[in-house]
């Protein structure tokens, strides 16, 4: 996301919408925090803001990875999935992911209000490789791990270049 300081009116309107707490209002002037911004455009979807201050920016590395992670409307690239890439344990009916006497469990450690790093999900991973956890070979998460059995993950930085055909 990006705000334009010229369009910008500061009426504050788009600062309930984002649920991160990327926007916000310090003396009088609404200021965008783009650390805090994990790119899920649902400031920008409100259509909120009456002079159109808030605009999509060209994402790269690393914002570009949160997008693909926050906004319920994107297609993951990993798994071709609408909704942030979690669909194919939210179906299990039809993906059969978990098969019969397993048992699966699925973290989901961003929530709306209630962000999380990609140091955040090393952390998760990496605790659960160290107790022997076997990831799903088709999720967004097991599409970045270079390893998949260390308490070291390795990250797939390439896989988020954007591609000529995007």
């Amino acid at each position: 996301m990006k705000l334009d300081k010229g369009l910008r009116v500061d009426c504050g309107a788009c600062v309930l919408y984002c649920p991160v707490g990327a926007l916000s209002e310090r003396d009088g002037v609404v200021v965008l925090d783009l650390d805090k911004c994990v790119e899920c455009h649902v400031c920008l979807r409100s259509e909120v803001c009456p002079t159109g201050a808030l605009q999509q920016d060209e994402l790269s590395w690393p914002r570009v990875i949160r997008s693909m992670f926050s906004d319920p409307f994107g297609k993951h690239p990993s798994t071709q999935h609408m909704g942030r890439g979690t669909e194919e344990v939210k179906t299990n009916d039809v993906t059969n992911l978990v098969t019969y006497g397993k048992v699966g469990i699925a973290v989901e450690p961003g929530r709306p209000g209630v962000s999380a790093s990609m140091q955040d999900i090393e952390k998760i991973t990496m605790a659960l490789a160290k107790v022997g956890v076997e990831f799903a070979p088709k999720t967004p998460i097991t599409n970045l791990m270079t390893d998949k059995t260390t308490e070291t993950m390795s990250w797939k930085r390439e896989f988020f270049r954007p591609s000529s055909n995007a």
